[in-house]
């Protein structure tokens, strides 16, 4: 069965669309009026903008939604409609994340990567943001942060590196290193502590 459905944008599609609006077309099996089973949505300029499973309208297990260009966009697994576990990819091709999510954002373990390919998160998510325990990485690969996050920012005990010699171990608020922290430099085989106050060098001084 072929019938006309509205549509959020190729981006933002989570949800089979409603057939008020003419934007994606719909090749598949139905119950009730509504995809359910096996089924394809095409957008209407051409193309597939989703392809797999349904259940009572909703996207369901398996599928596949593609950019406009007809690059997979994520592939995985739906629950209710919204993205659940799977990969999204950037609209040249590239992977730009492999994990889990929760009404369709991710939420829970991840792993998220630059468009050259290379890491720049693994992790805990929620609602999106890095949230939890987890490792930022630079475009070179390499550590940049490990330890605790709270909405992309750096919280509660980590370690950030300044380079591939030195770095700070200590606690962090809100993004901000706060107290006492530990430097560490490899080449030149030295610990020592350092204090800091939102975010900048702090001497105390001795009595």
């Amino acid at each position: 069965m072929i019938f006309i459905a509205q549509g959020v944008g190729h981006q933002q599609l989570n949800q089979c669309p409603k057939p008020d609006q003419k934007v994606f077309q719909y090749l598949g099996e139905t119950l009730n009026g509504k995809p359910h089973g096996q089924g394809t949505m095409f957008y209407i300029i051409g193309g597939k903008a989703y392809d797999g499973n349904y259940s009572s309208g909703l996207f369901e297990g398996r599928g596949i939604l593609y950019y406009l260009n007809q690059q997979k966009a994520f592939d995985g697994i739906f629950q209710k409609g919204q993205k659940f576990r799977g990969i999204e990819h950037y609209m040249h091709g590239s992977i730009s994340y492999e994990g889990e999510f929760q009404h369709g954002k991710r939420d829970g373990y991840g792993c998220s990567y630059f468009p050259n390919g290379h890491k720049n998160y693994e992790g805990q998510w929620q609602a999106g943001f890095y949230h939890g325990i987890g490792t930022i990485y630079d475009r070179d690969s390499l550590i940049s942060y490990q330890g605790g996050l709270n909405k992309n920012l750096k919280d509660q005990f980590g370690s950030q590196s300044i380079d591939e010699d030195i770095s700070y171990s200590g606690y962090f608020s809100q993004g901000k290193k706060e107290g006492s922290f530990y430097m560490i430099s490899l080449n030149r085989n030295i610990a020592c502590r350092r204090f800091f106050k939102d975010d900048q060098p702090f001497y105390k001084h001795r009595k």
